[in-house]
């Protein structure tokens, strides 16, 4: 159920196409109307099942369907015959949202850029987040801060970096909001919350192993969205799913643009939620481009026109030139003849 317009499906381990697409046969052979599969991930706490739509999308499992957001798959060489792509650029933390059913709060939230055009992936396989090791470390000591400031006790881990007890540390987990395709998509902390034994807890975490820009979303990302892959038109749709026996209920997408803060600038504090510049880089971010290249399109849209209007129907007729007059005679000239003097 890959991302190929060619159809191909892929194994997981070997390098060559070993199948055709599920859903590409299913539609050769009339039993479905359309490349498309939706996928309903509810997380393990739910009592209500997960599951998959083929061959449509149903709007009766989302909350809203005028919600419903597309995204368009980036074709990104060989990432597109595994993976489902767009453009990973920025991230943000905020306070928990504790009511589930309502608008996050963004009073104090801290949002970055990455500092790159990151290649993000979606991965129903995997359970983990994936993203740079760096930047990992980043939000762990956000989230470090957050527990000592409320008295939550936490150790160092080899295998889990971090372990806490489950209920201290689920009262003071951050909320992490993503950038993706253009999109903030909600990915809280506690939806990568591994019980690791008994009432002890970590995250599940990963750390990239192929370069510092490439972000792998796991199956958490999917959770309580109802995702739509459009196989035919290369996109991906999300809806928040209708709210389940969890009372949770994620709130539609908002597009946005990449924070003018880089995470690993210390001039930065994050307080601009991608509208400020980052001073200190030197460089154009995305909104500043975006408002110089509005300025010039308001310049020749209006500047033109009104210059046209000026010179053909207002500009003054020029004035006529005066015609010479005959120069006074000079006191000291000579008279004509035939004058009398």
């Amino acid at each position: 159920m890959n991302a190929d317009p060619a159809g191909r499906d892929y194994g997981i381990v070997t390098p060559e196409p070993v199948a055709d697409s599920y859903i590409k046969k299913l539609k050769e052979a009339n039993i479905i109307e359309n490349e498309i599969f939706s996928l309903a991930y509810r997380g393990t706490a739910d009592s209500d099942p997960s599951y998959i739509d083929i061959g449509f999308y149903d709007e009766a499992a989302m909350n809203d369907p005028s919600n419903l957001v597309w995204i368009s798959n980036n074709n990104y060489g060989s990432y597109n015959q595994y993976y489902w792509n767009n453009d990973f650029t920025g991230f943000r933390l905020r306070p928990q949202n504790t009511d589930h059913s309502s608008t996050p709060d963004l009073t104090g939230a801290l949002s970055y850029s990455t500092g790159h055009t990151g290649i993000g992936i979606l991965s129903t396989g995997l359970s983990c987040l994936v993203m740079p090791s760096d930047i990992i470390d980043f939000v762990y000591q956000k989230q470090m801060a957050e527990f000592t400031a409320n008295g939550v006790s936490y150790t160092a881990d080899a295998s889990w970096d971090y372990l806490f007890d489950c209920t201290e540390g689920q009262t003071y987990l951050l909320d992490m909001d993503i950038l993706f395709g253009g999109y903030w998509i909600e990915a809280p902390l506690d939806s990568i919350l591994i019980q690791v034994s008994g009432n002890t807890c970590g995250f599940c975490l990963s750390r990239s192993t192929s370069g510092g820009s490439l972000y792998v979303l796991g199956s958490n990302f999917f959770q309580y969205y109802y995702t739509v892959h459009d196989m035919e038109n290369q996109r991906i749709g999300f809806a928040p799913m209708k709210e389940t026996s969890t009372g949770i209920l994620k709130q539609p997408l908002v597009a946005g643009s990449t924070p003018g803060c880089i995470w690993n600038d210390s001039a930065c504090t994050g307080l601009d939620d991608g509208t400020s510049s980052n001073t200190s880089s030197g460089e154009l971010t995305d909104a500043d481009i975006a408002l110089i290249t509005n300025v010039l399109i308001a310049v020749v849209l209006i500047g033109i026109p009104l210059f046209i209007i000026y010179w053909f129907f207002f500009k003054p007729a020029p004035s006529p030139s005066p015609s010479p007059s005959e120069p006074e005679p000079s006191p000291f000239a000579k008279p004509k003849e035939g004058t009398a003097s």
